[in-house]
């Protein structure tokens, strides 16, 4: 009986150690969702400025625009999974009565 509970807590590591590194991907995608929006809201201006692009053009707001939103939604989607992840871990800890310093010291085997 106790090895079987043994089995399911080293599962319960496992998974809590691929929950981490699924949500330290969401964050990488959340920042460069950002890092783009700002890129493109600082962009367009300078661009403008610069005569690359004509300036009150239609076409440049609307491709801004649909940019944005098509960003918006992706750092959305990785907030919500990194929300997810973050709601299971604590699940799998208080189920299993698993500490930060088990965590620990799973990772570093």
């Amino acid at each position: 009986m106790a090895a079987k509970r043994g089995g399911r807590r080293i599962a319960a590591l496992e998974e809590i150690c691929a929950l981490k590194g699924k949500r330290r991907m969401d964050i990488i995608k959340c920042a460069f969702a950002i890092m783009v929006v700002v890129l493109i809201i600082a962009g367009k201006p300078l661009l403008e400025t610069m005569g690359i692009i004509p300036e009150g053009s239609m076409v440049a707001s609307a491709a801004m625009f649909l940019s944005a939103v098509v960003l918006a939604v992706f750092a959305g989607s990785a907030s919500t999974d990194f929300a997810k992840s973050g709601r299971r871990i604590e699940e799998l800890c208080a189920k299993h009565a698993i500490t930060k310093d088990d965590v620990r010291a799973y990772e570093r085997l």
